[in-house]
């Protein structure tokens, strides 16, 4: 049984301006040397268009054995290794889709999801901006505990899209 992941943000930003910055190499890389942990590294990256209207990157992340829950250290033999691929595109003004797709390096599963930016006419308080979402699951093939480590990864994944979130509104902000 897969573990669904929900994700949703806001932004004073325009989707574009969002968009432009998830595009930009400098700033993944950035983001990767901050968050990405042990063995981090922009793998793939490609962007085009004029304006950039579509974009694909693979990234690596990973987290050390320490860090990570009990049930998680019980099944997997190291460190996690998550390796994710998203693609972008624009679909209309202000409007920018896309797909995800995760693997975890000694782990018989994956994650894969879709993500959404979008305009909003009104983030709260009548500014506009646009909204940030992700939807998608974590599907582990593991007898017995498949379903415990799903969660645990749901959980951790969630955490990392919120502080990739925080990093890409700080940088938007300087």
């Amino acid at each position: 049984m897969a573990r669904p992941i929900r994700y949703r943000s806001r932004s004073e930003n325009s989707a574009q301006r969002v968009f432009e910055t998830l595009a930009d190499q400098a700033y993944l890389e950035a983001r990767q040397a901050e968050l990405g942990g042990q063995g981090a590294a922009l793998l793939k990256f490609e962007a085009g268009g004029s304006p950039v209207d579509h974009a694909e990157y693979t990234v690596r992340q990973g987290v050390g054995r320490e860090h990570l829950p009990s049930v998680i250290q019980k099944v997997l033999p190291g460190d996690l290794v998550i390796e994710r691929t998203e693609t972008w595109r624009r679909t209309a003004e202000g409007c920018y889709e896309g797909s995800v797709v995760a693997s975890v390096a000694s782990a018989p599963g994956r994650i894969a999801g879709t993500h959404r930016l979008s305009d909003l006419e009104d983030i709260g308080g009548g500014r506009p901006g646009s909204e940030f979402a992700v939807d998608g699951e974590a599907h582990v093939r593991i007898p017995l505990v498949g379903g415990k480590v799903e969660a645990v990864i749901a959980e951790q994944v969630e955490k990392i899209i919120d502080r990739e979130t925080r990093f890409l509104l700080d940088w938007l902000g300087r």
